[in-house]
Formats: structure tokens, sequence, C-alpha cells
């Protein structure tokens, strides 16, 4: 599916509402094959253009799996899609009514260093503190950022669930380096920190 402002990290989960012909057409195809498909987020227009797009498409997304759908008496469905894997798209191509494109599995970039785990917790921190400035944070996903202990999973859940604009967080998707990645989101939530510090300044 190509759309704006949207995208999907693996291990997040996407609720979708398909009403459109051919949206409805590739959802069939999809429950009759392997239940699996991604978002291509249209990119946001630029002055400069973007090294790894494809036909104003971000070329980084990730492959998702259609855990629920219940399909409404007008033909439209709801649906769940959970991210799976970061894939490279290439190759668009728009023979079937909705868009399709070759994929290319991604894997992440890891090494076993210190700093690695201490930016780790260095997120964790940081989601305690924003709780204690007055967060909102859901019980399921405060729980699972106690309790993961895998680092690649965490970075991409807390991006995905704290970072609100796609196209802010979708750096974060493209970014094979783990290290980078953690060092990243820390900064990211330090500067979310100071926000809700000022927010609440007298």
């Amino acid at each position: 599916m190509l759309l704006p402002s949207c995208n999907l990290f693996p291990h997040g989960l996407l609720p979708l509402h398909i009403f459109e012909p051919h949206y409805c057409h590739m959802l069939k195809n999809v429950i009759e094959g392997d239940r699996m498909f991604c978002i291509g987020m249209i990119e946001a227009p630029s002055p400069t253009p973007v090294e790894n797009s494809k036909s104003g498409v971000h070329s980084i997304s990730t492959a998702g799996f259609l855990r629920a759908c219940v399909e409404q008496e007008d033909g439209c469905s709801n649906l769940l899609l959970q991210g799976i894997s970061r894939i490279r798209l290439s190759d668009f191509d728009q023979t079937l009514p909705y868009t399709t494109a070759a994929v290319e599995v991604l894997k992440t970039e890891r090494s076993t260093e210190t700093s690695e785990y201490q930016l780790g917790n260095e997120i964790r921190s940081r989601i305690q503190q924003l709780a204690e400035a007055g967060v909102e944070i859901s019980a399921q996903v405060q729980s699972f950022i106690d309790t993961v202990e895998d680092l690649e999973t965490l970075v991409d859940l807390v991006a995905y669930n704290f970072v609100s604009d796609p196209h802010t967080r979708q750096p974060w998707l493209e970014e094979l380096n783990l290290r980078s990645r953690l060092h990243s989101l820390v900064s990211h939530l330090g500067r979310q920190l100071n926000q809700v510090g000022g927010d609440n300044d007298p």
C-alpha cells in the first residue's frame, strides 16, 4: 500500500481500514497467499532529492504480517498488520491494480559493545522519566520496554511508539547500524524530556 505519512516498524502493530477497490483486491490476494504486505510511505515534499527513494516512495519499509482481518457488510475491511522485518523495495511495478515491488530483507548491523547496552539502559531511563513527567504510556508498552532484552526490538518499539510523526521516525527505520539507531534515539528522547519539562514550568 502506498500511503502518505504512514509507516510500520518491526514488532509494531498498525490498524488499517481498507476501502479502495484496488486495495480490496490486494487484500484478497494477500489472504489467499502468505498474508504479508507492506506500506510504502510516500515521501514528504522536499527541496532536495532523497537518495534511497524510488518513484516518490521511501525504499526502506517493513514487511508486515496480516494478524487479523474483519470484513464488513459494505466490502470494506478492518485489519491489523504486524511488522516482521526491515526490507528494501525496488523495481516498482503497476501491472496489477495495486503497486508491487521486489523485496530484499535487510539485516541490522550489530556488535557486542558494552556501549550498546548502556544506550539501551539510557533509553529505558528516559522512558521512565517521561512517564514521571506525565507522558501517558500504556501498561502493555511499559511492560514490554521493562522486560525486552533484545536491543533491536527495544529501539524499534520505542521509536515506533514515542515518535509520533512518521517522517521524523523514518530515519530510524532506514538506519541499519544498531549503535547509531540507539544513540540517535537517546538524543531524541532527551529533547522530548526537555520539551515536557518546559511545558511543566510555572
